[in-house]
């Protein structure tokens, strides 16, 4: 066995263990470098955000400024009088003169109006409307005078403009006149102002018409249902209809309440046709329909009662031309012949065919000194040949013209 030689035993390098303390510190080392590098990255990424937000921030503002300038801008517009606040708002953005977000808080503001206005009732509307007609007249009445009599007369117009009622949030100061040019930035508020209010009214308007409406179908399905327990139909004599049990079945029927005086009033029993209206309004008071319908039925014998009862009956459902008939000619009855024709002419305005309607408002007409037209009306009337229970009356009045 032959033996290595001593020399060729170190021929090999030696390699020296490593030393691993020293390895991990230049590790920890690098990656604290590596750190430090992200942090301040992080921090550069940090610094360009919070940048962007300022700039982001600054344009958001200088765009919100654009768009009140442009609502400002539109609301002193002549064409814009007038209009509400979602409407201009419309018209700005199909222009593309405001950004959406401004459209947005407009619409928003608009809806806001719209909805408060909407929820007040019947009286608080009516006072909003009454303050706003005397700013309005107030805010004119400045405008149409001279500067010197203006300044002359402002501690007045202050002192009037802060007695009406929703005024006071934001008082004049009598001590300190306003010229012409600081009180015509008012005047558009003013005509939005009068805008809304004049929407809200036309919506509480077509809502009490609504009312009316359903009131009247309730009747007549009443009508119909009365008829498939009673038997019978439409023109069955008042007194089988006063036989029947119905109403001591469902005595809180006011639907057929209103029918059975109804039945009883077209055979003329308006006497007998009265205690199932005053019944009817006990249950109901504010049904619109009993309580024109009793004006009707007590006009000769509680003419006074009769127009408060028509009266109420027209502030709850304005929009109704049966109502306005009642209340028109009885105050015609009444001596009040302007307040009747105004009545009449509006409830023409919405059945032209009605003739009684117009039988009515040619004899107010007439009153009135209006004899060439109320004739012609007349003329109408009679020539249309619709029949109605004061079809001869009628007739016999154009004889005399």
């Amino acid at each position: 066995m032959a033996t290595i030689p001593l020399p060729a035993l170190h021929t090999a390098p030696i390699v020296q263990p490593p030393n691993q303390l020293e390895m991990l510190g230049q590790l920890m080392g690098i990656r604290g470098a590596q750190q430090n590098q992200q942090l301040r990255e992080q921090e550069m990424q940090s610094g360009q955000l919070a940048q962007q937000d300022q700039q982001l921030k600054l344009q958001q503002d200088q765009q919100a400024l654009k768009d009140q300038q442009a609502f400002r801008t539109a609301m002193q517009s002549p064409d814009n009088h007038g209009k509400t606040m979602g409407d201009i708002a419309d018209t700005l953005a199909n222009e593309g003169s405001i950004s959406m977000q401004g459209w947005q808080q407009m619409k928003k503001a608009d809806i806001d109006q719209r909805t408060a206005l909407a929820s007040l009732d019947e009286k608080s509307l009516a006072n909003y409307k009454v303050a706003h007609a005397a700013t309005q007249e107030l805010y004119n009445n400045a405008m149409n005078m001279p500067d010197d009599q203006l300044t002359a007369n402002w501690p007045a117009i202050a002192q009037q403009y802060n007695a009406i009622p929703g005024n006071q949030k934001v008082p004049l100061d009598p001590t300190q006149p306003m010229t012409k040019q600081q009180l015509q930035q008012f005047g558009p508020m003013l005509a939005m102002h009068g805008a809304y209010l004049d929407e809200a009214t036309a919506r509480r308007k077509n809502t009490a018409e609504a009312q009316t409406a359903e009131a009247t179908l309730a009747q007549k399905q009443a009508e119909s249902q009365f008829y498939q327990q009673n038997g019978g139909a439409p023109g069955v004599p008042a007194e089988v209809m006063q036989q029947a049990d119905w109403l001591k079945k469902n005595p809180d029927d006011t639907a057929v309440l209103r029918f059975r005086a109804n039945a009883l009033l077209s055979t003329g029993q308006a006497g007998a046709a009265r205690p199932d209206y005053e019944a009817a309004l006990r249950k109901v008071p504010n049904d619109p329909v009993a309580l024109n319908d009793l004006a009707w039925v007590i006009q000769d014998k509680d003419p006074k009662r009769a127009l408060d009862l028509a009266t109420r009956a027209n502030q709850i459902a304005p929009g109704s031309p049966e109502i306005m008939d009642t209340l028109g000619w009885l105050q015609f009855r009444q001596g009040q012949t302007k307040a009747a024709l105004d009545s009449l002419q509006r409830a023409h305005e919405k059945r032209a065919t009605n003739p009684e309607i117009g039988y009515h408002l040619a004899l107010v007409m007439n009153a009135a000194g209006q004899k060439q037209e109320a004739k012609a009306l007349l003329q109408a009337v009679v020539s249309s040949g619709s029949g109605f229970a004061d079809g001869p009356a009628a007739k016999a009045t154009l004889a005399k013209w």
